[in-house]
């Protein structure tokens, strides 16, 4: 559930409200169509799993990270006001041969269908509307990395979005 950006619940609000509106297939798509009881986005990393193993984790597969900056600037001459910017990393992943596990170039095409989604998604009227309805402006999406891993003796390509945004908000409103 979306709530606008309070000044109590900086952080939280801030996550949910991300984590909630990418995890709208219609927002995000999925590019294998799996059924929604299948977990495309995730709040933590499945691969960190002391228990995983490769085919019980859903590639292509989305990881939102915690915030992991929260900074205050700007603050209104009393104190009551300040502007805060929030980043988050957004972590893209598929396996190299895809889920079938023969055809070298289904993976990079489901890392790229996904990059594209979050792209267009953040880029939007219509996702940069629903933002701003929780407080979440001047959104700024840029992709910092792509390579190739391994986990579990299978190839997989990985890509990292930093996502930032900003907003002015009124400790006592």
């Amino acid at each position: 559930m979306t709530n606008a950006i309070t000044y109590d619940k900086l952080e939280r609000y801030a996550y949910d409200n991300i984590y909630e509106l990418i995890n709208t297939r219609s927002n995000i798509p999925d590019p294998r169509n799996r059924p929604s009881s299948q977990k495309l986005i995730y709040k933590y990393d499945p691969l960190d799993s002391v228990n995983a193993q490769i085919v019980n984790i859903g590639f292509p597969h989305v990881v939102l990270s915690p915030v992991q900056g929260l900074v205050p600037s700007q603050e209104s001459t009393r104190g009551n006001t300040k502007r805060y910017a929030w980043s988050q990393a957004i972590l893209v992943r598929s396996l190299r041969f895809g889920a079938s596990g023969s055809n070298p170039e289904t993976g990079v095409n489901d890392l790229n269908d996904l990059s594209d989604s979050f792209t267009e998604y953040f880029n939007s009227a219509a996702g940069k509307k629903a933002l701003s309805d929780l407080k979440i402006k001047n959104v700024k999406l840029i992709k910092v990395s792509s390579t190739p891993n391994m986990y579990d003796a299978l190839e997989y390509y990985e890509a990292e979005f930093q996502l930032t945004y900003n907003v002015r908000i009124n400790a006592w409103s």
